[in-house]
């Protein structure tokens, strides 16, 4: 045998064999041992915690962490936000990962929603953990992992939408700070084109178009999900802009920097931002930018708008719409003519 993890009334003790047995007295005081057919340090102790609280053992019903691995598992070919999954299960794992769906109850999804918040996280963030969680439980439940009821995970209340959005002024601020061209060649493109950033740094040259008038944002082979990518129509200085990079081009991809594709920009951005002196925006706000401006004109439709930025009219109408130069101007005409 191994060595004592913990010294209480009932002990866990590791055998050989790398699994954790809890060895205790019965009421007679004969010792006995209960296998937690686990090799998992923290799959042990909550099962050690069921032992005294004199609930069932369970071995067969698996912990959260096991449900999140197998959900990764699951969606791995068949999302194109895999990489989103697997940070927030990274994230469920570290705080909750050793409990099991039986165990999940309200106070437990409060203190994640806290222990996230320690950590400098926003609600936003929290909230799409929660979404993880809740699909992963979902699929387990599906794939008969686990035989308890679907427990009802709480999120935070949703944040208010997000405002902030740049003049015409602040956008070219912006571009003039831009503290490398590639930088400058992102921002360009999530104004003129209003791409999401996952899009604009997988955006390879076969996907431009040869006179630089068109880019097709569509990533072959990708999964169709509810965040769909566009064909779009490019503006003048983005074709310049375009023409300039491809010339100094080194890979397959439009964003690179020094010979190698860039996946992300975080840290330039703050240098971009603060050299621009532009009050704090993310880079979604560029995104958010480009859809604003368009609402703002009153000359393009809202289904044009959502086909350009691969989103819904219901949403354009929803998010942007109280931009428009005509929001509720038929309403008002009527009040007037009542």
């Amino acid at each position: 045998m191994g060595t004592i993890a913990k010294r209480s009334a009932g002990q866990l003790v590791r055998h050989e064999n790398g699994r954790y047995y809890i060895h205790y007295a019965d009421p007679t005081g004969r010792s006995r041992q209960l296998s937690t057919r686990t090799d998992s340090a923290k799959l042990a102790k909550q099962r050690l915690e069921d032992f005294r609280a004199q609930r069932p053992v369970s071995t067969t019903e698996p912990s959260i962490e096991q449900i999140l691995d197998h959900y990764l598992a699951d969606r791995k070919d068949s999302v194109a936000s895999y990489d989103a999954i697997k940070f927030a299960s990274r994230n469920l794992k570290r705080h909750i990962g050793h409990h099991k769906p039986s165990n999940l109850t309200r106070m437990i999804g409060r203190g994640y929603h806290q222990s996230r918040r320690k950590d400098g996280v926003k609600d936003g963030t929290i909230i799409r953990e929660i979404v993880t969680l809740r699909a992963a439980l979902r699929t387990a439940k599906h794939d008969k992992m686990y035989s308890c009821d679907v427990p009802h995970v709480e999120a935070p209340a949703a944040p208010p939408p997000r405002e902030r959005w740049l003049t015409k002024d602040e956008a070219t601020a912006l571009l003039d700070a831009a503290v490398s061209p590639h930088i400058q060649l992102f921002i360009m493109l999530a104004l003129d084109t209003g791409a999401r950033k996952g899009a604009i740094f997988d955006l390879t040259w076969d996907r431009v178009s040869d006179d630089y008038s068109r880019i097709n944002y569509t990533l072959p082979g990708r999964p169709t999900s509810n965040k769909r990518r566009a064909i779009v129509a490019t503006t003048k200085r983005v074709r310049q802009a375009l023409k300039n990079a491809q010339q100094l081009a080194q890979t397959d991809h439009v964003i690179e920097y020094n010979g190698k594709r860039v996946h992300n920009i975080q840290n330039a951005w703050g240098k971009t931002l603060k050299k621009s002196g532009i009050d704090h925006i993310t880079i979604h706000g560029l995104r958010h930018t480009c859809a604003t401006w368009l609402v703002m004109s009153g000359m393009v439709k809202h289904d044009k708008i959502a086909r350009m930025l691969g989103t819904t009219k219901e949403m354009i109408d929803k998010v942007y719409g109280h931009h428009s130069p005509h929001y509720l101007s038929d309403a008002v005409s009527v009040l007037e003519n009542h």
